[in-house]
């Protein structure tokens, strides 16, 4: 009886964690649903080290703006979830792509990256981390997920200079 127990519970969690990386990505508060384009008000790149400016703020009111909303829209929305990103604490500084929604809440993407802990032989731990190429962590409220777009892990590393460059 308890092994059958087990078995239940397994096949149970196993269609859990099925279930919920099969869902698209979206805005938070409708997981089922795609982003639109209407339902951003803006896109920023931010971060990176110190001395990064951030990108242009582009915002639905400007051509260049829904011509780069369209876009991250169209990778979001193509995106293949991949899973949860672990949560490994402070992992350097990362560009980040904010996408501030017309609802006031903001879903937050970097490059996805795994963190490799190592213990020392005076006690401490050492830290290594790494950004996973052609994958991106998408953090909305809570969630923080995993998911392959090129073009996402692309854009936020660089792309973004040549949207700047093309103003």
């Amino acid at each position: 009886m308890r092994l059958g127990g087990v078995k239940l519970f397994a096949i149970l969690l196993f269609l859990a964690v099925l279930l919920s990386t099969s869902r698209s990505y979206a805005a938070p508060g409708q997981p089922e649903q795609p982003l639109r384009t209407d339902a951003v008000a803006s896109v920023q790149i931010r971060g990176g080290l110190h001395s990064t400016a951030p990108s242009p703020l582009y915002t639905f009111q400007t051509p260049e703006g829904r011509s780069v909303i369209a876009k991250i829209r169209n990778w979001y929305n193509a995106a293949v979830p991949l899973g949860l990103q672990p949560e490994y604490g402070r992992h350097g500084y990362p560009r980040t792509l904010h996408i501030r929604l017309q609802t006031g809440k903001e879903i937050v993407i970097e490059p996805a990256y795994d963190c490799f802990s190592k213990s020392l032989s005076n006690g401490f731990v050492e830290k290594s981390c790494f950004s996973v190429g052609g994958e991106i962590a998408i953090y909305a409220g809570s969630l923080s997920l995993r998911a392959k777009s090129a073009e996402l892990y692309d854009w936020i590393n660089t792309g973004w200079k040549q949207e700047r460059a093309a103003k």
